[in-house]
């Protein structure tokens, strides 16, 4: 004897397909994450080879202002691996971001006094700040440009609402202080994979290089 099934109610096959579009959105999520991590990372690395070519070869620039969305500097961070390096981008928009560490506009520039700030992705992309939190205080951080190498040393971190802009101030948090000495600051999105929060470190300048040729 033949059995019939009893058709699927409205509400289970709505459930069903809310399912089904639910996997299909984390497939396509995840394969943007990956996608977008070897784009951003070759990126990265092609945009760190041509900076070192030019600065063997071309001769120095007429002007020290960044030019917008152009890397102008390399940054590399022993916590994160003797082979991390990130070129640093003028802005923090989507294409300085895409492949780097992005300076906001306005903050100092590497080693001057005041405060040299700037951002990059967690999760997506180059994601130059994946392991942030890896990061201890007496950490170093290197900022090398054509003409120096900038060495900060991590003194804290905090997490901040994405609207505490006063940590891009020459002193953070302290909007009326006069920059009193060469600063760094870091700023990802916090937690991962959510822009929920923000993650800052804060680092000093304690040592400054000139440099002639690129050093590891």
């Amino acid at each position: 004897m033949s059995r019939h099934r009893a058709p699927l109610s409205r509400r289970t096959r709505a459930g069903m397909l809310l399912a089904v579009t639910g996997l299909l959105t984390l497939v396509l999520a995840g394969g943007f994450l990956l996608w977008t991590r070897q784009a951003g990372t070759r990126q990265a690395q092609h945009t760190v080879r041509v900076l070192e070519k030019q600065w063997q070869q071309a001769p120095p620039p007429t002007t020290k202002d960044p030019i917008p969305d152009r890397a102008f500097a390399l940054m590399t961070v022993p916590r994160f691996g003797a082979d991390w390096v990130m070129p640093v981008f003028e802005g923090t928009g989507s294409a300085s971001l895409r492949g780097g560490v992005g300076h906001y506009r306005g903050t100092a520039l590497p080693g001057a006094i005041g405060n040299f700030a700037v951002a990059g992705h967690r999760t997506t992309w180059a994601r130059p700040f994946r392991e942030v939190d890896r990061l201890r205080e007496g950490d170093e951080v290197v900022v090398r440009t054509r003409g120096a190498r900038f060495t900060y040393r991590v003194t804290d971190h905090e997490i901040v609402r994405p609207g505490h802009s006063d940590v891009l101030d020459p002193v953070p948090g302290d909007p009326d202080a006069p920059p009193d000495r060469a600063r760094l600051t870091l700023t990802t999105c916090h937690p991962e994979y959510s822009a929920w929060q923000r993650w800052i470190v804060h680092a000093v300048l304690v040592t400054t290089t000139p440099t002639t040729t690129p050093t590891a």
